[in-house]
């Protein structure tokens, strides 16, 4: 089965009270406290090389004995 890197942006957009602009941009940090204002941006798929999950075969097998 091929494997998949996947890519999702999320945009957030909410409303903050704060005293300044850079007080503002520190509560911009706590964007998880806003879940219900959060939204898809983008979703980006990139098939893997099989190359790598040979690679990444090898190595579990190794770990494994």
């Amino acid at each position: 089965m091929p494997t998949y890197y996947v890519k999702t942006v999320v945009h957030y957009e909410y409303e903050v009270e704060a005293d300044s602009e850079e007080d503002a941009a520190e509560l911009g940090w706590m964007y998880e406290n806003y879940p219900m204002f959060a939204s898809v941006y983008s979703v980006d798929v990139e098939e893997q090389d099989e190359e790598i999950d040979e690679f990444n075969d090898e190595e579990e097998v190794e770990d494994a004995v």
